[in-house]
């Protein structure tokens, strides 16, 4: 299942963290990703990801500030985070992110993920499945590349 969360992540390149809701026990996460959700349905522009055992190990900007890996929710989310890509080490997914708001001292790091279950919502929270989020992005990506 780790792979399968790996690859979620990765299917969200470029979409945004734009809200959460929950505790670490059980974290939902809205996800922004206009181009994927019109492979679903005209105007759908956003998931929702229930998860859980998540930290964020920042990128500080400066380098020079004292880095450590935050864990309270308030802090991980406190700006939007911009999913780059994932892969699994060690059995923790580790899915690089992007933050633009320079009024914070980080520009973005490394979400870890250590849960063994992923559920995929659309934006009127039904359950979609992996493989059917995987076509979605494939039927894009085809579309994309014949244009």
């Amino acid at each position: 299942m780790i792979n399968v969360i790996e690859n979620i992540f990765t299917t969200f390149h470029d979409g945004g963290i734009t809200g959460w809701e929950g505790d670490l026990k059980q974290l939902t996460l809205k996800i922004e990703c206009q181009y994927l959700g019109k492979e679903f349905q005209e105007g759908f522009k956003f998931f929702y990801l229930l998860i859980y055992n998540i930290e964020l190990e920042p990128w500080m900007n400066p380098i020079t500030l004292k880095k450590i890996n935050w864990t309270e929710l308030k802090d991980i989310f406190k700006a939007e985070l911009e999913i780059g890509y994932a892969e699994t080490l060690n059995g923790i997914v580790k899915v690089s992110c992007n933050q633009h708001n320079t009024n914070y001292d980080y520009c973005g790091g490394n979400l870890l993920i250590k849960a063994k279950k992923i559920e995929i919502k659309n934006h009127l929270k039904q359950k979609i499945t992996p493989t059917d989020l995987f076509k979605a992005s494939e039927n894009y990506w085809n579309k994309f590349s014949n244009n």
